[in-house]
């Protein structure tokens, strides 16, 4: 048992050191566009659209969300204004859609004076909430829209000054308890917990609220977040859409889904309700991939032990159900538990830890015993 033990021990330092070194790999360009091409895919994305219809069927009644897509200047100051006469809570404007810097200063200046009205932007400006507060619109890279947004970040740091995102800055004027709690996470970058596009939310254009009488209980202490939103059927501008894990294809995927203006409301949702994705802490993953490998050591020497022919089809069986229970298990904890797991590292170290397994006992061993052999002679 000693000896066993000891190669199981060996074994997993060699693929610890592989793993360690594996980012070197990158610098290899075709092996660092293949790692790019598939790096976008998670396995809890098949099925994620399903559960969360299913988990979210009523629209959220605290956000508002309304289109300022082709609306003139004038529509965009008189839809912000009946939202505060109707008691909003607090206004957010997204101002990305407004091509004229004239334009956008126009909406600044008229009404920077109110303290529940928060302008963002693209340009990483500081807008609204008059000098003493900043906010910026770069919760979402716009380098990343050719991949998935799972992930906001809680801080942005321009210039050696860091701002709060715009949206926080929307949750905490609106629920400061729930921002705290937000801050006592202390995570830098949180999964995003989607609920669903505009569908899921109070939903207004610019326009109809200039046509028609709205109800004040639609804005009275609500979130209301002004933007540019492409509707379905017909999603229009493709190049305001962003990918999220509600796609419709999983993989291969072609047309975005999501507006930054829904993105962002989807945040506050979540943020609003409590409703977070955890996250595995980093050392808990090392930790339980280190001695992943060293357990499926000792189990492949015992099948040795056991039968040597049939460690050639256990070993293999082993690693497949193993990958297929690791699956299983992290879509049931994303999908029902709310929690990410990000258990790719453990598959990996078992799939290393299997072929540094053949390589040590079907090569490495004999030749070393072939010269220590020859030593003794």
């Amino acid at each position: 048992m000693q000896k066993i033990l000891r190669d199981s021990l060996i074994i997993t330092s060699i693929s610890v050191l592989i793993m360690l070194a594996l980012p070197i790999l990158n610098y290899i360009p075709i092996i660092r566009d293949f790692a790019a091409s598939i790096s976008d895919f998670s396995i809890t994305d098949i099925g994620m659209k399903a559960v969360q219809e299913e988990m979210f069927q009523s629209a959220d009644t605290n956000i508002v969300l309304v289109n300022i897509k082709n609306s003139s200047i004038s529509t965009i100051e008189s839809a912000i204004n009946i939202a505060k006469s109707a008691n909003a809570k607090v206004i957010g404007v997204n101002l990305e859609g407004i091509s004229e810097q004239d334009d956008k200063n126009f909406l600044i200046n008229e009404f920077n004076a109110d303290n529940h009205i928060i302008f963002g932007d693209e340009n990483n400006m500081i807008m609204g909430k008059n000098a003493n507060k900043s906010a910026h619109n770069n919760t979402i890279n716009p380098n990343r829209k050719h991949s998935t947004t799972r992930y906001y970040s809680k801080a942005y740091i321009s210039d050696s000054q860091s701002y709060i995102p715009k949206i926080l800055m929307l949750a905490s004027d609106n629920k400061v308890n729930q921002y705290r709690q937000l801050l006592d996470r202390n995570i830098d970058k949180e999964v995003i917990n989607y609920r669903g596009n505009y569908k899921k939310y109070y939903y207004y254009s610019a326009g109809d609220l200039e046509m028609a009488e709205i109800d004040s209980n639609s804005f009275a202490g609500k979130i209301v977040l002004l933007g540019e939103i492409e509707t379905l059927p017909n999603r229009g501008n493709l190049r305001n859409l962003y990918f999220t894990p509600l796609n419709e294809n999983p993989s291969g995927r072609t047309i975005p889904d999501m507006s930054k203006t829904e993105i962002e409301a989807n945040i506050l949702s979540m943020v609003m309700n409590l409703d977070y994705i955890d996250q595995t802490p980093t050392y808990f993953i090392v930790i339980i991939s280190i001695l992943g490998v060293f357990a499926n050591c000792l189990i492949f020497y015992l099948i040795i032990d056991w039968n040597a022919i049939a460690y050639e089809i256990f070993s293999l069986a082993l690693f497949l159900i193993e990958s297929f229970a690791l699956v299983l298990i992290t879509i049931h904890a994303k999908h029902n538990l709310h929690y990410e797991l990000n258990l790719s590292l453990l598959l990996l170290s078992w799939a290393i830890g299997l072929l540094c397994f053949e390589v040590y006992n079907e090569s490495f061993k004999p030749i070393l015993k072939l010269i220590l052999d020859k030593r003794r002679k």
